[in-house]
């Protein structure tokens, strides 16, 4: 008997990554490397921002490709500090992270979830 777990197969390739932190060349020069195809899904695990030189620049990139992304405790702290500055407890390099962001990146970063599921891959 089967399991259930063998029933068919994924359309394409679950890619996962984590922890940009805001190093957009680096995510580029990795997604030109794994090369995904349309059938392909990826996914990022949070922590796209801070520490690195260019989160805006990663939120681009993240939002042009259609990528999803689950929150993680950078994004987390950042949108704290976002919605109620006055009670905000911020690292560092926060500061420069919280100056590069526009609208359009606090409303992706807003809309990103806690968990994801793809049932096609058997995978939360």
């Amino acid at each position: 008997m089967l399991s259930s777990f063998a029933q068919s197969s994924p359309p394409g390739r679950l890619i996962v990554i984590g922890d940009v932190h805001g190093c957009l060349s680096e995510l580029q020069s990795l997604i030109h490397q794994i090369n995904p195809r349309d059938e392909d899904r990826v996914i990022l695990v949070g922590d796209l921002v801070n520490k690195g030189p260019d989160s805006a620049g990663v939120l681009d990139y993240v939002i042009e490709n259609r990528f999803r992304s689950v929150i993680g405790n950078h994004e987390l702290r950042l949108l704290r500090a976002y919605k109620n500055p006055k009670k905000a407890q911020l690292k560092a390099y926060d500061d420069e992270t919280m100056a590069q962001l526009k609208r359009r990146h606090w409303r992706y970063i807003e809309a990103m979830p806690t968990t994801l599921y793809f049932p096609e891959w058997n995978v939360i």
